[in-house]
């Protein structure tokens, strides 16, 4: 209601509010999960919060909420949350409010979850003293729900395809994996070899479309 009546004032209060408190396009849902927990935790208790990120001001829930209900979490990175896994550089300035809260976060948690092992070794080299509570869990699936699949070649006379599967963010080489696309659909073969030589040309090419 607020923002249809008043979006230019609504706009320069969530300018701010990202710039005070919490700099992420996705903070306006906190204000509602502390109450909504402690009446569930009231009706039957939590054993275990489990946050993922991104968007990572579920990460400052879950460490708000495990001080306030007495509970342990787990912070469960799906992707780096101050580092641009693209070009190796900070996303935030050193000492902002983005390194304050994962500081804080990584430093509550019971354990600290990531997809592979250089995302947890980077977070290790900054945050030496949560090292201990940092572990890997690769990304995969499980295979109860689909059963045993058959495995069937591609048919030999057709080009390779790629897929990808995963959020477009502003992070992302966009160009490179545009010219990825545009190069596995004119001819593989450059594809397959660049995929040994350069990697935003391999991560282009693994997107490219069916």
């Amino acid at each position: 209601m607020m923002r249809r009546n008043v979006p230019t004032l609504m706009d320069e209060l969530y300018r701010l509010f990202q710039k005070k408190a919490f700099p992420e396009q996705h903070p306006t849902w906190i204000p509602g999960v502390p109450p909504k927990a402690v009446t569930s935790q009231f009706k039957k208790k939590f054993d275990l919060i489990i946050a993922t990120g991104h968007p990572f001001v579920s990460f400052a829930a879950a460490q708000m909420l495990g001080k306030l209900l007495k509970i342990s979490y787990v912070a469960d990175y799906r992707d780096a949350w101050t580092l641009n896994q693209f070009t190796e550089n900070l996303i935030f300035d050193e000492g902002g409010k983005s390194f304050e809260w994962e500081a804080k976060v990584l430093r509550d948690t019971s354990e600290t979850v990531f997809v592979n092992d250089g995302m947890r070794q980077w977070h290790i080299d900054r945050y030496p003293d949560d090292a201990d509570r940092m572990t890997v869990v690769p990304n995969g699936w499980e295979p109860e729900p689909t059963g045993e699949q058959d495995f069937v070649p591609p048919a030999p006379n057709r080009p390779p395809r790629f897929g990808y599967l995963g959020t477009i963010t502003s992070h992302m080489p966009l160009e490179e994996l545009f010219d990825g696309c545009r190069i596995a659909r004119s001819n593989p073969v450059p594809v397959i070899r660049a995929r040994n030589e350069k990697g935003s040309v391999r991560r282009a090419a693994y997107a490219h479309p069916a």
